[in-house]
């Protein structure tokens, strides 16, 4: 049986069953002036002892290196003892989502007729709160709207856009009005325009209303993992978004994507909350990684979110010491 595997600490590595003969065993990385020995055991892993040359010296590294040996049949392990032990700080990269950018929810109403009194036009918020307008022959009042000079459905129309909603705003071409709510966002779906007379459509709602960050156009964001642990960096994801996706249901779908990247997850925990994603590398901890980056740009077909090239260092690496791989092989 071989053994491959990192020691971070003064212990002792996996034990493994050695059926005789030679083997090597090799070691490198941060030794932070401990000393790597191979030891044996002959009553089934019990006791122990320091494996030794020819001349009776342990066997034994301190740096980058190797050394080959020759016994029979027994239990082998590694000991590493002396290194000064730091526990290292973990890195972290952060980037967070965004995008595309809110829209407000709208509607138009077609005026094709002229009003008589006593005709009305209502407006209804999603929260159900309305505000009644009443067409009036003569001088207008409060909520009304006089029919004196509307002789044409264009003049219909402006003086309905010159009405004031709260939560709305109102133009006119010609006998079409156009309502949007005036602020940006989903809240403002579901307001309902409706009138009674026969001037005009009967009922016009708003619609088309996203918050920040939600998908308008299904498409695929790019993910590009740049690292210097990663073979063949930098590496793509390509994520799958749909149109309705809101910024936190997205940004949730790269840390999938991530998260099953088999690339990505044995090197880093991916984690954040929200339109937040984070990369924290998992131990043995390293020193700072420069070049650790993730960056987010629209695919094809582009979803239209932010592109973002690069993320931010938020926790920098620092290396757990001792930090050494090591490998016994069978020669």
């Amino acid at each position: 049986m071989n053994l491959n595997e990192t020691i971070s600490s003064n212990a002792n590595s996996t034990v493994i069953d050695w059926h005789g003969g030679d083997g090597t065993l090799a070691s490198t990385g941060t030794f932070s002036s401990g000393t790597v020995k191979l030891q044996a055991s002959i009553d089934g892993g019990t006791t122990f002892f320091d494996a030794k040359d020819g001349d009776g010296a342990n066997l034994t590294v301190a740096a980058d290196g190797a050394f080959s040996f020759s016994i029979g049949s027994c239990k082998l392990r590694a000991n590493m003892s002396g290194a000064t032990v730091a526990a290292g700080t973990a890195q972290v990269e952060t980037i967070t989502c965004a995008g595309p950018a809110a829209t407000a929810a709208s509607t138009t109403l077609t005026v094709f007729g002229l009003p008589v009194a006593g005709d009305t036009i209502f407006f209804t918020s999603s929260a159900g709160v309305r505000t009644t307008f009443t067409f009036v022959a003569g001088v207008a009042g409060a909520n009304q709207i006089s029919i004196d000079t509307l002789t044409t459905p264009t003049l219909v129309a402006a003086a309905i856009a010159a009405l004031t909603v709260t939560g709305l705003t109102e133009s006119s071409s010609g006998p079409v009005v156009t309502i949007t709510a005036s602020a940006a966002g989903a809240a403002g779906n579901g307001w309902a325009v409706e009138t009674v007379g026969a001037y005009a459509q009967k009922i016009a709602v708003l619609a088309g209303g996203n918050d920040a960050g939600t998908i308008v156009t299904s498409g695929v964001i790019d993910v590009t993992v740049t690292s210097a642990l990663i073979a063949s960096s930098p590496m793509t994801l390509n994520v799958a978004v749909g149109t309705g996706d809101t910024l936190n249901v997205w940004a949730e779908k790269i840390r999938n994507a991530l998260n099953n990247s088999h690339r990505v997850s044995p090197l880093y925990a991916v984690g954040g909350t929200g339109a937040t994603i984070t990369l924290t590398k998992r131990a043995p901890f390293l020193a700072n990684d420069t070049t650790l980056n993730v960056a987010l740009a629209n695919g094809t077909p582009s979803p239209g979110i932010t592109a973002a090239a690069s993320s931010a260092n938020t926790t920098a690496g620092v290396a757990t010491t001792p930090n050494i791989r090591l490998s016994i092989q069978r020669r």
